[in-house]
């Protein structure tokens, strides 16, 4: 598996992010769109405090929207499971992973 800086060296797409890994609980890191997979990699700190890295290939996400007040972009996978990040700007963010995510899916 290819460390964080590897990842960020070949991502094709790449932003400071939170994700949120419970409904309390946010890690900070950055989300990656790179060999065909959607990643967030948490920050050293939240690792130490239990926070997780996350995947999933570009061909499992099913929509890609802006939620909320806060303005969350929101990944939902074909499976139905929903993941919640914090990027800004959120409305840019979701159009360019919802791009991503489309031509990875052939449309």
């Amino acid at each position: 598996m290819p460390d964080q800086q590897q990842m960020t060296d070949r991502a094709v797409w790449s932003k400071r992010a939170n994700r949120f890994q419970s409904r309390w609980r946010a890690v900070g890191g950055r989300l990656h769109v790179a060999d065909g997979q959607l990643r967030f990699d948490g920050h050293r700190i939240d690792h130490a405090l239990g926070g997780r890295d996350w995947s999933t290939p570009l061909t499992d996400i099913s929509d890609v929207r802006v939620e909320g007040r806060r303005k969350l972009v929101e990944v939902e996978l074909r499976d139905g499971t929903v993941e919640r990040f914090v990027v800004r700007p959120a409305e840019a963010a979701a159009e360019e992973l919802g791009n991503l995510a489309r031509s990875a899916n052939g449309a």
